[in-house]
């Protein structure tokens, strides 16, 4: 499995939450928009369940870490905006930029000699 195109994947969460989005954004039909994230969340539970049992296979322990993790900082970001009645909006655009900033010296490291470090291929 580790010999696996990882791209896809990630190009497959890609893909299935601009689909997602986009049905919801165009449909005028509550209902569609309804059914729109509901195949979305089931889209992503077909990719995501087998990263999660192959997770548990390698590293025993690590999602239940995860979990309080992410929990944690979920649940800390609703309460800081609930109390603050704050629009954290902004957020996005800082991690799209974040996450293109990480992942683009990933992807030229994959398909070129580009490395971080030597024998550390992403």
């Amino acid at each position: 499995m580790m010999g696996f195109n990882w791209m896809l994947i990630l190009g497959a969460f890609m893909l299935t939450g601009w689909l997602a989005t986009r049905t919801a954004q165009t449909s005028t039909s509550i209902p569609m928009q309804y059914f729109a994230f509901a195949m979305y969340v089931v889209a992503e539970a077909l990719i995501f369940v087998p990263l999660l049992y192959l997770a548990d296979a390698k590293a025993p322990g690590t999602i239940d870490s995860a979990v309080l993790v992410t929990a944690l900082g979920a649940g800390g970001l609703m309460f800081v905006a609930h109390r603050t009645r704050k629009d954290f909006s902004f957020l996005r655009a800082i991690l799209m930029w974040a996450a293109f900033w990480r992942w683009s010296p990933s992807s030229a490291g994959r398909y070129s000699a580009f490395s971080w470090a030597p024998g550390f291929r992403c």
